[in-house]
């Protein structure tokens, strides 16, 4: 596995993103971000990522601005957050245009767009391989 942010850009680059292991995905960082920088364009402007973004606005979209304001607040008790306690589209969706917030943003759309990949890359094989794969599991979900 790979132990730092570089190591992770460059597996993905490289186009091996079957590789990089959930925990790294999963702790990816602003300063990913900053290193991935000329890459972030190309990766939102292909057709593969588009599709998942666009198949699936309706829960990730608040799921980033969820997690950016988890972030922003240090708490995911949203009963303790100063502002946006209820939610309102209107609210997020101006969050998620506000270019003050697109890469704190944006980095949680990459990273499960990335899960999306290792999960499908990883079902096809089991099937390639004669083995099932369902449901599905939520995992890490939690109120507070």
């Amino acid at each position: 596995m790979y132990g730092s942010d570089q190591g992770l850009a460059q597996v993905i680059f490289e186009g091996s993103a079957r590789i990089v292991g959930h925990r790294y995905a999963n702790t990816a960082s602003l300063s990913f971000m900053h290193i991935i920088g000329a890459e972030k364009q190309k990766i939102f402007s292909s057709g593969e990522y588009k599709q998942f973004f666009e198949n699936n606005k309706h829960w990730l979209l608040p799921y980033a601005v969820f997690c950016f304001l988890k972030d922003k607040y240090h708490t995911a008790d949203l009963n303790q957050w100063p502002l946006h306690k209820n939610y309102n589209a209107d609210a997020i969706e101006k969050l998620a245009n506000d270019i003050a917030n697109e890469d704190a943003i944006a980095i949680h759309y990459f990273v499960q767009y990335y899960l999306h990949v290792q999960l499908k890359e990883a079902t096809e094989y089991a099937h390639a391989n004669g083995v099932i794969v369902k449901g599905d599991i939520p995992i890490g979900i939690y109120r507070y």
